[in-house]
């Protein structure tokens, strides 16, 4: 016997258990169908299979779950600048704690491209 097998079993859950422990432990909304949808298309929990069954895991809901979350900010302001350098938009060293310069601009819209939107060609 191995010192796996003396170990707590780590506690499993089926989809539905996973929705009802992610609401009640994070505040996360996942329905079954939304756990369903993601094991196929990626970018949800690790799961293991009993059979034909997925499980969850308790610690990589945990784990997952805890990646979902921001850091804590201040103000919407500091919000966009966070997402603003996550995305490259504006250097590091833009100035302040949290890389917010007062009176910078992140990006006009007229800067943005939409993927489904025609340009207009304004000369």
């Amino acid at each position: 016997m191995t010192d796996q097998n003396l170990a707590a079993p780590k506690r499993r859950f089926r989809r539905k258990g996973a929705s009802e422990y992610l609401l009640e432990r994070w505040g996360l909304s996942y329905t079954e169908r939304t756990l369903a949808k993601i094991a196929g298309t990626g970018g949800g929990p690790r799961m293991e299979y009993a059979g034909r069954f997925p499980l969850y895991p308790q610690d990589s809901l945990d784990e997952w779950a805890a990646a979902k979350f921001a850091p804590a900010v201040n103000s919407t302001a500091e919000r966009r600048a966070q997402q603003a350098q996550a995305r490259g938009l504006l250097p590091a060293d833009a100035g302040g704690p949290t890389g917010f310069r007062a009176g910078a601009m992140v990006s006009s819209p007229a800067a943005i491209s939409h993927p489904h939107r025609r340009s207009r060609g304004v000369a």
